[in-house]
Parts: structure tokens; sequence; C-alpha cells
């Protein structure tokens, strides 16, 4: 894994930092006790989804990323505490062993938003090809701080808080902020340079009616998914914060496929529409 990932990539977990080499004894640490073949994955913290899913990954199971705390009968469930259940033990640790197979692939749900959720096959491969990209094409570094409102659970925020994050370095908010004042507490006690949001449109538009807006000048880049940002809260937030909005397309299916910084979509390069 620390030939996938960059290792100055950290963590803040329970108000506390973690470094890579916590993070990697913890994946090897679930996935050595780890005895389902097929899993299914929902957590509210993304420090412990992203354990089990490598670690999954790790022990050759196939994780089913879920959008909903709705568990399949057919498939052992892990949360939060389940996850924290396996996190012991850890005195062979070895991470130079810890190779992932790039051929791998897991499952994660659409949205359901043309009719039911179904389960999506992507790889291992394929996320580490699009964060890569990513993660250059951004020029996000390894001084950067990601906060988020979104889950991880869906392909936004499992491409850009967990694998962009990863590849390019970043310190990772491991909680979900999915409202201004849980954000704005969050960016009190940093002083990073370099702030990233991921946010929803939702969000972005209660942010937009704040009277302490000034407040969130700290956040560098805001990127948004989910759906299209109404024009009048990004002509406000522009008005009123600096940060940089970039608006991101794509799909459970497709992944990634353009963006819109100012007031322009343009399809990422290989993409066709």
């Amino acid at each position: 894994m620390q030939n996938n990932f960059n290792p100055n990539s950290s963590f803040i977990f329970n108000k506390s930092k973690k470094s890579f080499d916590d993070f990697l004894r913890d994946v090897w640490t679930f996935s050595k006790n780890l005895k389902s073949q097929d899993l299914d994955i929902f957590t509210t913290n993304s420090y412990l989804f992203m354990v089990a899913f490598f670690g999954s990954l790790l022990n050759k199971s196939k994780p089913y990323l879920l959008s909903y705390n709705l568990a399949s009968k057919d498939r052992d469930f892990f949360d939060d505490e389940a996850i924290k259940n396996l996190l012991i033990d850890a005195s062979d640790f070895k991470k130079e062993k810890m190779k992932l197979d790039l051929d791998s692939s897991f499952f994660i749900q659409t949205s359901g938003s043309s009719g039911d959720s179904k389960n999506i096959e992507k790889s291992l491969n394929q996320m580490l090809i699009e964060s890569t990209f990513l993660s250059n094409h951004f020029n996000i570094k390894s001084e950067t701080t990601i906060l988020s409102s979104i889950s991880h659970q869906h392909l936004f925020g499992l491409s850009f808080k967990i694998f962009v994050a990863l590849k390019s370095g970043a310190t990772i908010n491991c909680d979900t902020l999915n409202y201004p004042e849980l954000i704005l507490a969050s960016l009190q006690n940093l002083d990073s340079k370099n702030i990233i949001l991921l946010s929803s449109p939702i969000l972005l538009d209660c942010l937009s009616k704040k009277d302490n807006i000034s407040e969130f000048n700290k956040i560098t880049t805001i990127f948004s998914a989910g759906s299209k940002l109404n024009e009048s809260t990004r002509a406000i937030l522009n008005k009123l914060i600096k940060s940089q909005i970039i608006e991101i397309y794509g799909s459970s299916e497709s992944g990634v496929i353009a963006s819109n910084i100012k007031d322009e979509f343009v399809a990422f390069p290989n993409v066709k529409i």
C-alpha cells in the first residue's frame, strides 16, 4: 500500500492525528482478523471506512459500499463498532507485506435517483488511475487539509475524500461535517494554508445565507457534486468569500467526467460526451 499512496497522508480521527503508518497498522490488523469473504460496509467515520475498505481488499475479500444503513441478508455487515472490534493484536505488523492486488474490485451503489439503487463494480486500478489524474489536474499537494460534508459511501466522496486525498498526501478530517457550524468549528482548529471543502449544493446554499460567511474564508477551494449548483448561490459565494468553487460531474458508472470552474462545463481529457 505504501507504493500506491503518498506516505505523507495523515488523518484527523477522534480529534487526534494519526500517521500513515498508524493507518497501515490498522488496515493490516483488520485484514488479519477479517473472516468474511463478502461484506457490506457502512460507516459514519471515514477513517474506519478506509480501514475496512482497504483491509478487505488486502484480505482479497469483496467489499460492498452501501448508500444507506441497510445491510444485505447475504453478506456480513460492518459498521463503525464492528470495525473497531477487529482492531486488536497487530504484533506481527509488517508494512512491506501490504501489497494490494490492482485487479481487485468492489461494489458501490448508485444513488437510486433514476430508479432502484444498483451495485456497480469498480476496480482498485480504476480508482488509482482516476485519483492520480485528479490530484495532478487540480494540483492538490500534501500540505492540504480536506474537510467534507459529503459521504465517503458515494462515488464523489470515495474519489476525492479517500483516493485523491491519499494520492496527494493530504490531511483528511475523517468526520462528516454536514452543517456549516461543524465546518466552522473545524476551521478554527486548523492552521493549514490550503483547505479543501468537499460539499453538496444544498450545504453551499445554506452557507451562502450565513451572516458570518466571512469566517469561512480560510477555505481555499470548494468542490461540489451531486446536482447542479444554483447560479445565484455561486454568485453570492463568489462575492462574499475568496474560495475557488469547482463543480464535479460524473456518476457511479462512469466515474468523474467533467468540471465547471467559471460557469464553463469542461470535460476531462480522454472523456467522450
